[in-house]
Order: C-alpha cells, then sequence, then structure tokens
C-alpha cells in the first residue's frame, strides 16, 4: 500500500505539476511516451493493489476467491 500511496501523491503532486507541463515541441513524441509508460505503470500497480484488498475482504467475508497479485512473493 505504501506504493499506493506514493504513486497518489506523485500523480497528484508532480505529475500534473512538473511532468505534464514540461514539454519542448522538439521532444514532444518522447515525452508523451515517457508520461504514458509512468500512468500505464501506476494504473497497473493500483489495478494489483485493489485485488490485495479484494483478497482480504473475501477472506474476511469467508469467501475462497484468491486474485494472484505481484506482492504474493
Amino acid at each position: 500500500m505504501k506504493e499506493v500511496i506514493k504513486i497518489r501523491n506523485y500523480i497528484n503532486h508532480e505529475f500534473y505539476l512538473t511532468d505534464f507541463q514540461n514539454c519542448n515541441n522538439d521532444d514532444y513524441d518522447k515525452h508523451i511516451e515517457k508520461i504514458e509508460k509512468k500512468l500505464n505503470n501506476a494504473q497497473f500497480l493500483i489495478f494489483e493493489a485493489t485485488d490485495v484488498v479484494d483478497n482480504k475482504i473475501d477472506k474476511l467475508t469467508g469467501k475462497n476467491i484468491v486474485r494472484p497479485t505481484i506482492f504474493d512473493c
């Protein structure tokens, strides 16, 4: 969950204020590609964390559903 909070803080405080706005027209495509990669990675991690939370809820409610996540290692 620390990583999800870290990503949330990055998106709220750094992404829109610095990464999104710091773009030269010469490097526009590279800049967009870099932003796209960062956001896709953030989305993936948030989805994985959601599965962890859902697994804990299911366990507490007696369900036997287990979603494998990257955090299971």
